[in-house]
């Protein structure tokens, strides 16, 4: 330990009060605290210190601007080229399910038309032979 901290040691420890060693303290703090006055060279370079740094900073943002552009510029045509290639995914799937679409009810048309056209032979022969019958 060095002499002071036996020193202040010794003060705590002390059978003083502790306002006593409490304002001591105070007091030390207070006298390490004054700050004195610049004089106006220190101010101008100070001045100048900050000067620089802003500017430096303004440069840095400027940087990180033009990047952040790019990147902007580079997602932006990314998206698009996505757009586009969902568009025609769409449209071929829409052409696609369209010609299903027509296919199926086509065949359900031929389905039908086949079943209606034996269901008239069945009725046409049922009534031609009553016909017969009646004669």
């Amino acid at each position: 330990m060095s002499k002071p901290d036996k020193k202040r040691k010794k003060e705590v420890n002390s059978t003083g009060s502790v306002s006593e060693i409490d304002s001591e303290l105070t007091a030390d703090q207070h006298g390490s605290n004054v700050v004195q006055k610049p004089s106006k060279h220190e101010n101008s370079v100070d001045e100048t210190v900050r000067s620089n740094e802003i500017s430096e900073i303004k440069k840095q943002l400027k940087d990180i601007n033009s990047k952040l552009s790019s990147i902007v510029s580079n997602v932006d045509r990314s998206i698009s080229k996505m757009n586009e290639t969902v568009r025609n995914i769409v449209e071929r799937d829409e052409k696609r399910l369209k010609d299903i679409i027509n296919e199926l009810f086509e065949k359900v048309k031929q389905d039908f038309v086949k079943s209606l056209t034996k269901q008239l032979e069945v009725l046409e022969s049922r009534i031609f032979d009553k016909e017969v019958e009646k004669r």
